[in-house]
């Protein structure tokens, strides 16, 4: 059952991102648009935010799962990409909160770790070491690299389409 509810109260968030922007959605619009408590809103989580972070986590699990040692950041942009236009207004309507730099900083953490753990995974399943300063350096850059230009396109409207965005990007980072 809490299981059930957690879901619940992602997909009410969701909808409601749908049409209102980050800012305006209230606790009380959740529990009164799937009928729950806010007694039990508050026993799954602290606020808002967090449902945000939650469904975050599970979005940056579903577009990495696929990429175990073999990581490819390109991938994975592409993947970001094609999630956030098919949700364009959800995207849109939370990055245009006041809490948007918070948000930001919690996806490009999130792209972080992901990143430093699949190039761990890599240098193991390879039977490499890795020095911790190095592979902090490289994840640290992969991060940047991907949730910077994530967020530029984001900002720009996301008018280019990922396909072709990242036939660009890809163009440009191969000439570097």
């Amino acid at each position: 059952m809490q299981q059930f509810t957690k879901k619940e109260i992602k997909l009410s968030t969701l909808r409601l991102l749908q049409s209102k922007p980050l800012d305006n959605i209230k606790v009380k619009d959740i529990i009164d648009d799937i009928g729950i408590s806010r007694n039990t809103f508050y026993y799954h989580y602290h606020d808002i935010y967090d449902v945000l972070k939650d469904i975050f986590d599970e979005t940056m699990l579903e577009i990495t799962k696929n990429s175990d040692e073999n990581f490819d950041w390109e991938a994975v942009f592409k993947k970001m990409s094609e999630n956030a236009l098919a949700k364009k207004s959800i995207i849109t309507n939370i990055f245009k909160s006041k809490y948007s730099d918070n948000i930001k900083s919690y996806i490009a953490n999130s792209v972080g770790d992901t990143i430093c753990s699949k190039i761990k995974a890599k240098y193991d399943a390879e039977g490499k070491k890795i020095d911790d300063y190095d592979l902090k350096i490289m994840s640290t850059f992969y991060k940047h690299a991907l949730t910077g230009t994530f967020f530029e396109w984001v900002h720009n409207g996301m008018r280019v389409p990922p396909k072709e965005f990242f036939e660009k990007l890809s163009n440009v980072t191969r000439k570097v």
